[in-house]
């Protein structure tokens, strides 16, 4: 039984992918909820917040160990297939794929986001840019893409949501501190809906 699931993603076939630290295995559920398939990960790895399935059908789950941070990549059946280290101070807090089948990762230690090719190299660093109606340095949390493969991340310490060009330019922003309609209150998780609705 699942304990301690953190991350939760879905794959093209409609089931759903979540990893247990507790239990130190991957579960795979059919649409209805039933367990299709659970495989352990490399024993001595700590799973990070996050994971998220791409195109091609490979489980990506950030872990520590020791003082690395990386991005392992298996297949449904549980196959290693191979990691994409990220620098030693990264603090990932959320992941998921654009169009192009690259990894977005974001990192809340370093401020910045990272893109992720196919081929499991970063191929750009995003710094999360910093506004005028900023307070504090950003720090990204949920992250998803708009089909138009724009980027859009949470900024949980200035409670707000900010979309960025996949070259990282800011195009808007939008949210504050509250709790009135259109404010937040350090906002994590996000997502967008077919109708291309931002979702907080």
């Amino acid at each position: 039984k699942l304990c301690t699931p953190i991350g939760f993603s879905q794959r093209l076939d409609g089931s759903y992918v979540t990893v247990d630290p507790t239990n130190k295995r991957v579960y795979i559920f059919n649409r209805n909820g039933c367990l299709r398939k659970d495989f352990a990960y490399i024993h001595n790895y700590s799973p990070l917040q996050g994971l998220v399935v791409t195109l091609a059908d490979e489980i990506v789950i950030p872990f520590s160990h020791g003082k690395y941070k990386l991005l392992s990549y298996y297949t449904p059946d549980g196959e290693f297939i191979g990691s994409t280290y990220l620098p030693d101070t990264a603090d990932v807090k959320g992941l998921t794929i654009n169009n192009s089948n690259e990894v977005i990762v974001t990192d809340v230690g370093n401020h910045c986001i990272y893109i992720v090719h196919e081929r499991r190299r970063i191929i750009k660093t995003i710094p999360v840019p910093r506004t005028q109606r900023d307070k504090h340095l950003p720090e990204p949390q949920g992250v998803c893409t708009t089909s138009s493969g724009e980027i859009v991340v949470t900024d949980r310490t200035n409670n707000c949501v900010k979309v960025l060009s996949r070259e990282g330019e800011l195009l808007r922003q939008f949210g504050s501190s509250g709790a009135r309609p259109g404010q937040l209150d350090s906002p994590s998780g996000i997502c967008v809906d077919s109708r291309g609705r931002i979702i907080e």
